[in-house]
């Protein structure tokens, strides 16, 4: 059986250490082993957004989602 994994990213105003993290999950991604990426951005005022709109040419599956107003802990 194939597994499979979520990996669920929360952000707010996290520009200095988002390409990291989403850099490291696309190092990861091979066909051995497949995962999905949900990026919620929770009205970060920074460049979060832009930056992980960035990284969907690189992780297959990601989906973000963006909420205009931050909303506090999920």
């Amino acid at each position: 059986m194939k597994s499979f994994l979520t990996v669920i990213i929360c952000c707010y105003n996290a520009e200095a250490y988002l390409g990291k993290c989403l850099g490291s999950l696309a190092a990861q991604q091979n066909k051995a082993r497949s995962f999905k990426v949900i990026f919620v951005n929770d009205g970060s005022s920074d460049r979060s957004l832009e930056i992980a709109r960035s990284y969907r040419r690189l992780i297959d599956g990601l989906e973000i989602i963006d909420n205009r107003n931050n909303l506090g802990l999920v």
